[in-house]
């Protein structure tokens, strides 16, 4: 079957209309989806970036109580009482265990050698160079470095001074403490962030300071984040962020970033990175779900579509298809014969129905005239050759039957003795003994005043049919309808007024005689009526010539 053939059958085109009216539901579906989708994105950014505001804020927190224990230490008792290096290194021991998030604290030398440490430097350290330390000299107040390597611990932390003044209000010492990233391990345990997010220290030109966890097998710190001149863009500034971006490893995720300690040298940043893939999850399983029941709905309905077509549009439209194909083919008895009694389609059958009996009933109604006229013509032949009057009756009974279609012919004559009999003189058909049960009259009394007695009173046809019959009729039909007649007429036979006799004729449809059929009929029952007068003209002429002969 070619595709135009198979696009242009019934059932095909209401599954695409029930398809077409299916895309606004998966439009709207996916329109919802990507609503969701930006949502979603919306408010993994702010929460991405309200957590990374809520751990600059206790980072902040934590580097006040830093401050507050370096203040402590440098006026403690037992630090200015320190006699030797052992006191005091079990001084600072004591406080790193009240404060386990420090890595270090300790005391340098206003030469910038190392007095005491909670943790032991392996090598002499000098930090007469470094800026944090020099600015507590310089300013004489609590400092906060940078995240940088820390010389005394070797790991990658923040170095927080604060000096220790003497009694004359010179710089004796500088308290010191050190914090390293370890902190970042706490966050990501607290936070439960989805799986694949990265909690990243950054400074201010966009190297990582410290990473976790990082891209299996290497170690990320010391490297540029990918989306390096954003991040410029906004720190320039000051400004948070929140862009878009590939991690080292390639999976694609939304950075937030917020300023989380200002340092020396420079701002450090806190940056967290959360998969893309986990912001539309839900999302995408809204549209997917949604997807799915629609397309199982969708397969239900073209389902229900094509099969139940089949039974309320596509079956009844191929019954009105094979009828018409029928009717065109000469068989008007063809009916759609749909059982549905209302709709378009009902009426449209019925609508057919109806053409197609009235079409039926009119070429019936022509081909009965048709014979009736073929019967016309063969009786008027007849009448031609006729020589005797019991013959041409027999004759006109046959052809009647034969040439003319119906059931039965008989013809009857008016008899004057006292019960005003009516006389079967000629019969041809199917009979059965129904002629010999009518006992007939054409008297004034029940016998006579029914349909075959009043043609001959009123000399007028009399049609009788099943269905339509006046009461007084009745008896007649049943006794017709019990031998197989459906109808039947009874014609006056007669000439100039004068009825002398009639023919009966009966036929098996209920709807026969017409009044184009009667008024042939009528004219043959005429002409019948001519031939017998004039062979019994013909007969006395014959009569009076033989009496004059013997005469």
């Amino acid at each position: 079957m070619k595709f135009a053939d198979m696009f242009g059958r019934l059932r095909v085109k209401l599954l695409v209309l029930a398809l077409l009216v299916v895309v606004p539901e998966v439009a709207y579906i996916a329109y919802s989806a990507a609503g969701r989708r930006a949502d979603a994105e919306v408010d993994a950014e702010n929460n991405a970036l309200n957590i990374v505001r809520q751990i600059a804020g206790r980072h902040s927190e934590f580097i006040s109580l830093s401050r507050e224990v370096l203040a402590g230490l440098s006026k403690s008792p037992r630090l200015r009482g320190a006699r030797s290096a052992d006191a005091c290194n079990a001084l600072v021991a004591d406080l790193l265990r009240l404060h386990p998030r420090l890595s270090a604290i300790g005391t340098f030398q206003p030469n910038g050698e190392l007095s005491c440490s909670a943790a032991s430097a392996g090598e002499p350290v000098n930090v007469s160079d470094h800026a944090v330390f020099r600015h507590a000299l310089a300013t004489r107040n609590f400092v906060a470095g940078d995240y940088e390597m820390n010389r005394i611990t070797g790991n990658v932390g923040l170095l927080l001074a604060y000096p220790v003044l003497g009694d004359n209000l010179r710089i004796v010492a500088v308290a010191f403490a050190a914090v390293d990233t370890g902190w970042i391990y706490e966050v990501m345990g607290r936070l439960a962030l989805p799986e694949g997010s990265v909690v990243s220290l950054v400074n201010s030109a966009g190297t990582i300071l410290a990473g976790y966890p990082g891209t299996p097998g290497h170690s990320v710190a010391g490297k540029a984040i990918v989306e390096t001149q954003q991040f410029r863009n906004l720190a320039a500034v000051g400004h948070e962020g929140v862009p878009r971006a590939q991690g080292l490893d390639g999976v694609e995720r939304i950075f937030a970033f917020a300023p989380i300690h200002a340092g020396v040298s420079g701002t450090s940043y806190l940056r967290i990175g959360i998969p893309t893939k986990h912001i539309y999850t839900a999302a995408n399983d809204f549209f997917f779900r949604n997807m799915l029941v629609t397309a199982v709905l969708t397969l239900f309905l073209c389902a229900m579509l094509w099969f139940g077509s089949e039974f309320l549009i596509v079956g009844p439209i191929h019954r009105l298809r094979r009828a018409a194909a029928r009717m065109k083919d000469g068989d008007l008895s063809a009916r759609a014969g749909t059982d549905h009694r209302s709709g378009e389609l009902a009426e449209l059958a019925q609508t057919f129905d109806a053409m197609a009996a009235e079409l039926e009933s009119r070429d019936r109604k022509l081909r009965r005239v048709n014979r009736t006229l073929r019967m016309l013509s063969a009786s008027h032949r007849m009448l031609l050759r006729a020589d005797f009057e019991e013959a041409l009756l027999q004759e006109m009974c046959r052809i009647a039957v034969d040439i003319g279609g119906y059931r039965l012919a008989w013809v009857g004559f008016g008899e004057h003795d006292e019960r005003k009999s009516i006389r079967p003189v000629a019969y041809y058909g199917f009979n059965r003994g129904y002629i010999e049960k009518l006992n007939l009259t054409w008297d004034d009394t029940d016998s006579g005043v029914g349909p075959i007695g009043l043609a001959l009173l009123t000399g007028r046809p009399c049609v009788v049919r099943q269905g339509a019959v006046e009461p007084m009729y009745s008896p007649w039909i049943q006794m017709a309808i019990q031998h197989g007649y459906r109808s039947f007429i009874a014609l006056p036979l007669g000439q100039d007024g004068s009825v002398f006799g009639m023919i009966t004729l009966y036929a098996t449809e209920p709807d026969a005689f017409a009044e184009d059929e009667i008024e042939v009929l009528s004219e043959l029952a005429r002409d019948m009526g001519l031939g017998v007068k004039l062979l019994r003209l013909s007969e006395e002429a014959t009569q009076r010539e033989a009496g004059t002969n013997e005469a």
